[in-house]
């Protein structure tokens, strides 16, 4: 048994640490972040105009508006366009749903094994968000942000929600998510391990983006072209992501062309590679200035637009 564990950490970390020193360096995208006009901000901005953030695996909540909202560093810069760090137009997503009382949107107490359900069932969460606070605030439109996880199930929805819903959304960002599947394979005698074992690495979603993985090529083909459907039905769609992420790739993460180039308006970005506790790239991209950047002009041009 103790050569199997040995066995089973080694190959975890072959299959995940490995591939992220073997994969090029991929350019930006050719539209960088631009700047903000001072002209766009202290005025309110737009009230209808909300931000949904989408935690990934192993988050958990504990069924307050903001306690485990997340995603600090980018509500603080989102000052810039005239938001409060507890801004009644930042939403949290809840793994297992929440309500509209008074016009505002309560997240269900949910712990981190919720973040393991079956992908499906945490779309169907997204969209009852989506239905139940436009119900409530018939104008109401979003920008979806989504880390790790939660960019797949932002990406998932907007994919394959109806299009009245769809008219809803203004955005999809994600921030290093598995996009296609999962960035490696693991073999099945570490699968039997997993499923032996109350862990989140043996959740039916993990299992699910570990089995895209067999047709990652395949799968990455058909992201890719959701994404310029998307993208050619008006909808803003940016896929950012870190070389340094060892949890997901980058290549699995920011959907790529076949000239290697974004297809979307994010790009691979560069971080540092300490400390570790950082999942080593996974968790910066929260804190990356061109990041918010992004996030801060989406919301302006989104006012213009208007």
């Amino acid at each position: 048994m103790k050569k199997a564990c040995i066995l089973t950490v080694f190959s975890l970390l072959f299959v995940i640490v490995l591939p992220s020193y073997i994969y090029p360096q991929q350019s930006r995208n050719d539209k960088a972040p631009l700047e903000v006009s001072s002209l766009m901000l202290g005025n309110g901005g737009q009230e209808d105009l909300y931000f949904i953030f989408i935690n990934g695996l192993d988050c958990k909540c504990d069924g307050t508006r903001y306690n485990d909202m997340g995603f600090e560093v980018i509500r603080r810069n989102m000052a810039r366009a005239g938001f409060t760090f507890t801004d009644n137009r930042f939403l949290l997503y809840s793994y297992t749903g929440g309500k509209v009382e008074r016009g505002r949107w309560y997240p269900n107490k949910y712990e981190s094994k919720d973040t393991g359900q079956p992908l499906q069932i945490s779309v169907k969460n997204l969209e009852l968000l989506v239905r139940e606070y436009s119900s409530s605030h018939p104008k109401a439109s979003f920008i979806l942000i989504g880390h790790s996880l939660g960019g797949r199930i932002a990406m998932d929805f907007v994919s394959s929600t109806s299009e009245e819903m769809r008219k809803k959304i203004g955005g999809v960002v994600t921030l290093n998510s598995p996009l296609s599947g999962a960035s490696f394979k693991v073999p099945e005698m570490i699968m039997e391990v997993f499923s032996k074992i109350d862990f989140i690495l043996s959740s039916p979603a993990v299992r699910y983006l570990i089995w895209e993985s067999k047709n990652l090529e395949e799968n990455t083909y058909k992201r890719r072209k959701s994404i310029e459907e998307l993208q050619k039905g008006g909808l803003r769609v940016a896929t950012f992501a870190t070389n340094q992420d060892m949890v997901v790739h980058a290549q699995g993460s920011c959907i790529l062309d076949e000239t290697g180039k974004p297809v979307s308006e994010g790009y691979i970005l560069n971080v540092n590679r300490l400390p570790a506790k950082h999942f080593v790239g996974h968790m910066q991209i929260l804190k990356h200035e061109e990041v918010s950047m992004y996030l801060v002009n989406l919301y302006i041009e989104s006012i213009l637009k208007k």
